[in-house]
């Protein structure tokens, strides 16, 4: 099983309301990367990415999400301050799974980050060399759909009558969002 980690809104401090942290399992990573590299070609884009994207490529990147093979965990927070500090208790109510090859995190982290995650898997006794820090996100096409439902969840959050909303409800609906972890 290989998980990719991203998240939406840590970028915009306190300025912004909603803060997502999104966890995907998947179990044939190869298959999986591959139908996203193929979705993205007949999209006539080369790496999705949440915030370049508009509204109609969005909503055809989902409704071929919403079609594939695997499950996601979120963690929502609506400050951020909370969230930094709680980052390692959010990690350890998403990091459950126990055979766990990969964990595919995006790029350079701040410390606070890269520390409470592994702090949580060495509790969780998982090997912190199975985490591999993504410098370019056309590496990793699955860490392209954490950054898709990062962004879907937060802006659906922040945003209750929007398309975003909506979307989120029908991959509850369909079972694959496996859980939702809100703090206050």
């Amino acid at each position: 099983m290989i998980i990719y980690i991203d998240e939406s809104g840590t970028h915009l401090g306190a300025k912004h309301s909603t803060l997502a942290l999104v966890y995907i399992k998947v179990d044939n990573a190869e298959t999986f990367d591959k139908k996203i590299i193929e979705t993205e070609s007949e999209l006539k884009i080369t790496n999705f990415h949440w915030k370049d994207e508009k509204w109609e490529t969005r909503e055809k990147f989902v409704n071929f999400l919403l079609k594939q093979n695997f499950n996601f965990k979120v963690a929502v927070s609506h400050e951020p301050h909370k969230f930094v500090k709680r980052f390692p208790d959010i990690l350890s109510h998403l990091l459950i799974d126990d055979e766990i090859k990969k964990i595919v995190i995006d790029g350079e982290k701040p410390r606070w980050y890269t520390m409470g995650l592994k702090t949580t898997l060495r509790q969780r006794k998982i090997s912190v060399e199975k985490v591999v820090a993504a410098r370019k996100e056309s590496s990793y096409p699955g860490l392209r759909v954490a950054d898709c439902l990062a962004g879907l969840v937060r802006y659906g959050y922040d945003n209750p009558d929007s398309p975003a909303a909506v979307w989120l409800n029908q991959f509850r609906k369909t079972g694959k969002l496996l859980y939702e972890f809100l703090l206050d």
